[in-house]
């Protein structure tokens, strides 16, 4: 299990697969600062999720498990039994549209294969702002 780093101050949000490979991640544990749920920024910030695959689930899964609100979570996917899926299995708003779930997110992470990565981030370029944290859990890169 990871575990933020000392000197980083008070850490917002830390989430990272216990193990990795081949495992299944519906069952992976996750790292996160304790005071984070607690801290008053991370009750504010908004995450976007571009693709809602395994590990976009698992990783929703793991902010809902600590109590991160819904309304602060939205993903997109294509596919409409994915966003149907998502949406009931967490709570949160899925798009059908990446640039209509990251318009407003304070941290954008990028959930999608590696072989999409260029085309979904010349595809969101102009509907990304300067203040947003972007975050990629695509394999590779």
């Amino acid at each position: 299990m990871h575990k933020a780093q000392p000197g980083c101050g008070s850490a917002r949000l830390f989430l990272a697969p216990a193990t990795m490979g081949s495992h299944d991640f519906a069952h992976t544990e996750f790292a996160y600062s304790e005071s984070a749920h607690k801290d008053p920024l991370m009750s504010k910030t908004r995450i976007a999720f571009v693709g809602a695959g395994n590990m976009a689930a698992s990783l929703i899964g793991g902010l809902r498990a600590q109590g991160v609100e819904a309304s602060l979570i939205c993903a997109s996917a294509p596919g409409a039994e994915t966003r149907e899926r998502i949406s009931t299995e967490h709570g949160i708003e899925v798009f059908a549209d990446n640039a209509e779930a990251v318009k407003g997110a304070d941290v954008v992470v990028l959930a999608v294969k590696p072989q999409m990565m260029k085309s979904v981030c010349q595809a969101l370029k102009a509907s990304l702002e300067a203040h947003q944290l972007i975050v990629s859990v695509a394999a590779g890169i």
